[in-house]
């Protein structure tokens, strides 16, 4: 799957009204940083250990397209 892909699906699945809540902003918003901190916490031990776990860092920039584009 490509990244087109998969922003194209993430589209589909959490639709965000015209108007939302100032609920529904805050938990995109929080999801995103959540996600935003794992990767950092990814680049963190690459710097600590010099060793990167590619697959996780991918499945967590995954989810943090997956927060923005939802919310675009």
């Amino acid at each position: 799957m490509t990244i087109d892909e998969y922003t194209d699906w993430a589209a589909t699945i959490a639709k965000v009204a015209e108007n939302p809540s100032v609920e529904r902003w805050s938990y995109l918003g929080l999801g995103l940083a959540a996600e935003s901190g794992e990767i950092a916490d990814h680049i963190k031990k690459l710097l600590r250990d010099d060793k990167l776990d590619r697959d996780a860092l991918a499945g967590e920039l995954g989810d943090a397209i997956y927060y923005w584009r939802v919310s675009a």
